[in-house]
């Protein structure tokens, strides 16, 4: 059976909503800086001296709970900015502080694991990301807390995509499509669910089946008010289109797809510019190549404002592009940025760097 190795970027991690401490949320991933409590100014825990303030009450007692706060705080503020090495150094003393505070099998430390696990899943650090959401997801289901456990279960999926491990990621998303159908089968998370199920299956080759799946995700989500969700599904559903030779069905799709972000504002996003890039594949494909290069160039800079993973390949697209027009030149010049690109990427992402909690703490105490 043949597996798409490509990078699974549209993926999607599911956000904690309603939750007290804000996670990660899907928007981020989509391409929109997560909004952060202004509670506690980034400039004051950027200050050794200040974060061992704050670990201390008047009584001259360890204060965990604040602490734990500011921490998170000030990790959804670099996480905002892009920043995520520094974003997961806050997150995991966030985590820290958590499980002295609460214990480490509380519900609030296994949302404190998910937020590691989210920021190294953006870093491209996937083994990382995948040992967190393990040991939040089996904390969750120590405590019966379906409605946290139905999301880890997805991100436990996606990370599995990535890893290559396809069969557990399909028993994750199965899992938490079960509970969704059984109990909220109009939550627009099985909409975001269905999404990366129908990519998963894409990847293994099962195109009928990926097909129908982000069909029932896109009628889930055309029920509530427009949405990236939406967007998504619709791109996916002009994708295999394509994919299947149906290119007038798909350039509808890819349309309806368009028309939605623009009724949310969202055209600027990286699910904006994956519905640009294969719509510009599209109109390459249908011999409408100026229509097209305008359409590859707005995708790959609104990936590169975000820092997308999916730049990689709407580089790739593109050079594919100018080979199939005859512009062997300028193609060459791409590949070799592509390349110089995917080898920053491996170096400043090294699958094996962990961050070791401890050290960090010394460092905040010093």
């Amino acid at each position: 059976m043949r597996v798409d190795r490509r990078p699974w970027s549209l993926l999607l991690l599911h956000p904690l909503a309603g939750l007290t401490l804000v996670s990660v949320s899907a928007l981020a991933c989509y391409g929109q800086a997560a909004p952060a409590d202004p509670a506690v100014p980034l400039s004051m825990l950027t200050n050794d001296n200040s974060a061992q303030r704050l670990e201390l009450t008047k009584e001259g007692s360890p204060d965990l709970k604040s602490l734990s706060t500011a921490y998170d705080n000030a990790a959804q503020r670099y996480l905002a900015r892009h920043l995520y090495p520094d974003a997961l150094k806050y997150f995991l003393l966030h985590y820290d502080a958590c499980k002295r505070a609460f214990g480490e099998s509380h519900p609030t430390s296994a949302r404190a694991l998910n937020h590691v696990g989210q920021v190294y899943f953006l870093q491209g650090q996937y083994l990382q990301a995948q040992s967190f959401f393990q040991r939040a997801l089996k904390i969750s289901e120590l405590n019966g807390d379906a409605n946290v456990t139905v999301i880890l279960l997805n991100n436990v999926g996606v990370v599995g995509v990535q890893l290559g491990d396809f069969s557990a990621a399909q028993r994750a998303f199965e899992k938490a499509a079960a509970f969704y159908e059984t109990q909220r089968p109009a939550d627009p998370g099985l909409g975001l669910l269905l999404n990366n199920f129908a990519q998963l299956e894409e990847g293994v080759g099962n195109l009928d089946a990926a097909m129908a799946i982000a069909g029932r995700a896109a009628s889930i989500l055309e029920k509530r008010p427009p949405s990236q969700d939406l967007a998504l599904s619709l791109t996916l559903i002009g994708k295999f289109r394509m994919r299947q030779g149906d290119f007038a069905g798909a350039e509808k799709a890819f349309e309806r797809s368009r028309r939605c972000l623009q009724q949310t504002g969202d055209e600027e996003t990286v699910v904006g510019a994956a519905a640009l890039r294969q719509l510009a594949k599209l109109y390459a494909a249908t011999r409408r190549q100026r229509e097209a290069e305008p359409l590859f160039k707005h995708a790959i800079q609104i990936d590169e404002r975000f820092t997308s993973p999916d730049l990689i390949q709407a580089l790739k697209d593109y050079a594919a592009f100018l080979r199939a027009t005859k512009r062997k030149h300028e193609a060459k010049e791409l590949e070799a940025e592509l390349h110089a690109r995917s080898e920053k990427f491996l170096q400043d992402n090294p699958s094996g760097h962990v961050v070791d909690v401890r050290t960090l703490l010394r460092e905040q105490r010093h």
